[in-house]
């Protein structure tokens, strides 16, 4: 059984944007360098970064990575089946940048394969 939780983080300006809230933020940005998040957790959270800290911080902006990745192969997908589109215009309309492209027409390649199965 899975349970999902959502929060909020909401952003500097916001009236509650402090403590957990701007910790949690700093921690699952991907907006923010792991050396910056190292030095904000320290200063603004008395948070020193141990070894297996910062190991499971990398995971957890790899996770977040691995679903925009995916999300954007479905998409992809989803632009070919239903408009007809080519893998390059499908990617051309979802504004995927050049250096990403070969990545995502290997995963691409990989997913089709699967559902062939």
């Amino acid at each position: 059984m899975l349970s999902v939780i959502a929060v909020c983080l909401g952003g500097p300006g916001d009236e509650k944007y402090e403590g957990l809230l701007r910790m949690l933020d700093v921690l699952l940005s991907d907006r923010v360098l792991p050396g910056d998040k190292k030095k904000i957790l320290k200063a603004e959270f008395d948070v020193a970064m141990t070894k297996t800290m910062e190991r499971e911080a990398m995971e957890m902006c790899n996770l977040s990575q691995g679903i925009v990745d995916r999300t954007i192969i479905t998409d992809i997908m989803n632009l070919m089946d239903s408009l007809g589109l080519s893998e390059e215009e499908c990617m051309n309309a979802l504004k995927v940048p050049e250096e990403h492209r070969e990545m995502y027409h290997m995963m691409l390649q990989d997913k089709m394969e699967i559902s062939q199965v």
